[in-house]
């Protein structure tokens, strides 16, 4: 490993080790956390499963009522054709069925 090797010359810079280390070899800024854009939905159906996967096979993990009001941060449309709102990590509720039959709306 090759090691960089700095003479300190005080004429140009009076501070301390890291700082003069922080000055010739700034940190680069940390990366700042991507802007996501929802959009507001309302639940339409009695009740609505929130599953793991954008389909009728995933695992339930929770439930929701009517006049619910999750966000959507992405929109899904699977194999078969049906319109899935992604509402949270690995949260994912049916918004319409292949048929046309509609659970969520945009408020």
């Amino acid at each position: 490993m090759e090691q960089k090797v700095y003479l300190l010359n005080l004429n140009y810079f009076n501070g301390l080790e890291g700082e003069f280390y922080d000055y010739i070899e700034p940190t680069p800024p940390s990366p700042q956390p991507d802007i996501v854009e929802t959009k507001q939905l309302v639940v339409l159906a009695d009740a609505l499963n929130i599953r793991n996967k954008p389909n009728t096979t995933g695992t339930i993990k929770g439930i929701l009522y009517a006049g619910d009001d999750p966000c959507e941060f992405e929109e899904i449309i699977n194999a078969n054709g049906a319109t899935w709102s992604r509402i949270g990590w690995k949260q994912y509720a049916c918004k319409k069925t292949n048929s046309g039959i509609v659970y969520m709306d945009y408020t």
